[in-house]
C-alpha cells in the first residue's frame, strides 16, 4: 500500500505511460520469482517468467490500491486493446479484472498523449519535410458493397495520401 506513486506530468509522453504511476515493490517481484520460478533461480529467470512475474506484480499492486496506483502495464494494455478493438466493452471487462485502466482514464490518456506530441510525430515515413516544399494531405473514404442488409462482406476503408 506504501509503495512510490509519481503522478503522470501533465505534459504526457510515451514513455511515462510505459513506466506508469508506480514502481513495483522489489519485495513483491522476489517473492513471486520463488512462488513461480520455485527455490532453483536458474528456472525462475526465463524471458518468460520475468515477464509473467512483471504482469501479476503489476496486477496485485493495481488491485490492492483498487486502481489508485496505476503501473504501466494497466495503462498500456489498455490503451493497445482500446487501440486494436475499439470496444468499450473489452476495456470494461479487462478493468473488472484488474488488467487494464477504466475506459474514461483511458480516454484521458489519449487526450493527453494528443495535445503533447510533436509534429514530427505526426509525419508519416517517407515524407522528406522541407521548408521549400509544399505539401497537401488528402483523405477519402472507399465504401464497396454498401448495399447489403445486413453489413456483411462490406469494406469500409479510409484512405490518405500526401502529395
Amino acid at each position: 500500500m506504501n509503495v512510490k506513486t509519481t503522478p503522470l506530468p501533465e505534459n504526457l509522453k510515451i514513455k511515462d505511460v510505459i513506466e506508469g504511476e508506480t514502481e513495483i515493490p522489489k519485495i513483491l517481484v522476489k517473492f513471486l520469482h520463488y512462488l513461480i520460478g520455485g527455490p532453483d533461480s536458474r528456472r525462475g529467470n526465463t524471458d518468460m517468467n520475468t515477464k509473467r512475474i512483471g504482469s501479476i506484480a503489476s496486477d496485485i499492486v493495481y488491485s490492492t490500491t483498487t486502481g489508485r496506483k496505476k503501473p504501466g502495464k494497466q495503462l498500456k494494455l489498455g490503451l493497445t486493446v482500446k487501440s486494436l478493438t475499439g470496444s468499450k466493452r473489452v476495456i470494461e471487462v479487462l478493468n473488472r479484472l484488474g488488467h487494464c485502466a477504466s475506459y474514461t482514464t483511458l480516454e484521458e490518456l489519449e487526450t493527453e498523449l494528443t495535445y503533447s506530441m510533436e509534429d514530427n510525430d505526426l509525419t508519416p515515413d517517407g515524407i522528406e519535410k522541407d521548408p521549400n516544399l509544399a505539401t497537401g494531405v488528402a483523405f477519402d473514404n472507399f465504401d464497396r458493397f454498401v448495399e447489403t442488409l445486413s453489413g456483411k462482406d462490406t469494406l469500409h476503408d479510409t484512405v490518405g495520401i500526401v502529395y
